[in-house]
């Protein structure tokens, strides 16, 4: 009875949807916990927060952490300045979108030919795959017709919900619930069909190896998320940049199309909200504002003003 109750539950498209929408727009999320060697180079008043000023535009950049523990709050205070300062506000995904996008993930990230996971996966990985499921409280049963990279989101989701993350606590979702009661125009970069696209346009054999490669880190995963938001707390930018980079440096198609491709589609919508003259903040992954080819970088060198925020205590 309990394995029909939880198949039941993670077939349910709404439910599916509220689990992996973290994952799915968070690249720290579904990177394989690494080594962390990086050095705290930032200050201590730095905040994981930029300003970009081009003419009369202002756009405040603001790194999120799409899962997290709810003791993170509150933010800074001049992060809450900026935000309020703000006419409009920009995310990666329109969170509202998320329960008519549900039946679509089902679709893609589903076999529709008849095939199962036993019938892609060499064996040690599907039985690996099966414990893991099992750790979390699901039957293999119930992600047997997922594709790999399906499969590799779920359990690393479920994971951390487990672990106490929540998406409910994401700045992102922070943010979101703050502009529609304040009544700001909140708009959105991507689609939930991009975002599942960067996933489900991998061959099969990336896939496969991004499902192995995300269950031989599953076990730090968690402490890779606390040592993220405890960097962004600080500020420090350049560790969680070294960090992003070391992670994926072994998976470079997956790179591009999660963080360089995205990035540089991004900038263009940016400079129209500089370009359109009301302040605005943008809140994306802290992992597309960090490292070589972030949208920092890329809008640097299209000339534009990017200036690092700092505390509300420090500015005082």
């Amino acid at each position: 009875m309990n394995d029909m109750m939880n198949a039941t539950r993670l077939r349910s498209p709404r439910r599916w949807a509220r689990t992996l929408l973290p994952v799915l727009v968070g690249v720290a999320a579904c990177a394989p916990a690494i080594e962390r060697e990086a050095a705290v180079t930032a200050t201590a008043d730095a905040l994981p927060m930029w300003e970009v000023t081009n003419g009369d535009g202002t756009v405040y950049l603001l790194g999120s952490i799409h899962m997290l523990r709810p003791e993170t709050y509150p933010l800074d205070d001049a992060i809450y300045a900026a935000f309020d300062a703000s006419a409009v506000a920009a995310f990666e995904l329109h969170l509202d979108s998320l329960e008519a996008a549900a039946p679509l993930m089902m679709t893609r990230g589903i076999y529709q030919d008849g095939r199962t996971l036993s019938d892609v996966l060499p064996d040690t990985l599907h039985d690996e795959l099966a414990a893991r499921l099992t750790e979390v409280g699901i039957p293999m049963a119930a992600a047997a017709s997922m594709k790999p990279w399906l499969a590799a989101l779920t359990v690393s989701a479920l994971t951390m919900q487990r672990a106490g993350f929540e998406a409910a606590q994401g700045i992102d979702r922070h943010f979101f619930e703050r502009a529609q009661t304040a009544g700001k125009r909140v708009t959105a970069f991507e689609t939930m069909e991009l975002q599942i696209r960067v996933f489900d346009a991998m061959p099969e054999a990336e896939q496969i190896a991004f499902l192995q490669t995300t269950l031989d880190d599953l076990d730090g995963v968690v402490a890779m998320i606390d040592e993220s938001t405890a960097l962004w707390k600080r500020g420090d930018a350049e560790a969680i940049g070294a960090m992003m980079n070391e992670s994926m440096q072994d998976q470079p198609n997956l790179r591009r199309r999660l963080l360089d491709d995205r990035n540089q589609a991004w900038v263009p919508q940016i400079e129209a909200l500089l370009s359109a003259g009301d302040t605005a903040m943008v809140i994306v992954g802290m992992g597309h504002l960090t490292g070589a080819g972030s949208v920092i970088e890329l809008l640097r060198a299209r000339g534009h003003t990017v200036t690092r925020s700092t505390a509300a205590a420090a500015a005082r």
